[in-house]
């Protein structure tokens, strides 16, 4: 939203700022920092509230946790993906089609998580999804993800030539380094 600002700075030269990645990461970066800190209390208080005891701590893990992290409320990463959305709409370009790919697979990792986490609370057992059905829908992001950024055709002409080469395979390197991530993530 603040990316929009550029149009401006032909009347305004201060606000030409905005052009540059760096100042616009800069302040993404400290708006994220804030909403959660103002926030964040609010967002734990309530999660506390919802869940009662908290996660279910696995019996087979350090004794340390069982006393430690009993009544610890689980999903908080519903705060650090809060602050990153506000950050993102406010400072990122909303033109770039990736920033749109990024935020849907960031989100969408992110709704997987909390929904294994939701799953862990209201059974009150400490396993939610398997992790065959967790790496399953994160590959199925990541197959998702990698479809959309790929480019579309160069021309009408139907055939194995009409997409730039380098970025064909870039794709396939992508989507298998996001399987390979998604992987790593449900162990």
């Amino acid at each position: 939203m603040l990316y929009w600002l550029v149009d401006l700075s032909d009347k305004l030269s201060v606000l030409n700022v905005f052009r540059y990645i760096t100042f616009r990461t800069g302040g993404a970066v400290i708006t994220a920092l804030l909403f959660v800190f103002m926030f964040g209390p609010t967002i734990i208080d309530r999660l506390r509230l919802f869940q009662g005891k908290g996660q279910p701590i696995r019996s087979d893990g350090p004794q340390s946790h069982i006393v430690a992290k009993a009544g610890t409320p689980t999903m908080g990463g519903l705060m650090i993906l809060s602050g990153m959305l506000v950050s993102t709409l406010l400072w990122a370009n909303p033109a770039n089609p990736y920033v749109w790919v990024v935020l849907g697979v960031t989100l969408s990792f992110g709704f997987v998580g909390f929904y294994d986490d939701y799953l862990k609370v209201k059974k009150q057992r400490s396993d939610g999804f398997s992790a065959r059905t967790r790496l399953g829908i994160e590959a199925l992001i990541a197959a998702i993800a990698s479809i959309a950024v790929t480019p579309a055709p160069l021309s009408e002409t139907p055939g194995p030539y009409n997409r730039l080469p380098c970025c064909r395979i870039f794709n396939g390197v992508l989507a298998g380094n996001t399987v390979s991530i998604c992987a790593l993530n449900a162990t």
